[in-house]
């Protein structure tokens, strides 16, 4: 039982886990990898918190 229960939920889990992208989506997505933005300040400033602690 416990074995049908925990294969149940790892299927349901996966289902959500996947992204279905369209091409341009894809694309979109794929140029954001490659070319991110700039830090703003407040991402900088989080970065240099966890640094120094």
């Amino acid at each position: 039982m416990l074995s049908l229960t925990l294969t149940s939920a790892r299927e349901d889990i996966a289902a959500y886990q996947k992204l279905t992208l369209s091409n341009k989506e894809w694309d979109i997505f794929v140029s954001a990898l490659e070319n991110p933005d700039e830090p703003n300040t407040s991402l900088t400033k989080a970065a240099i918190r966890r640094i120094t602690y």
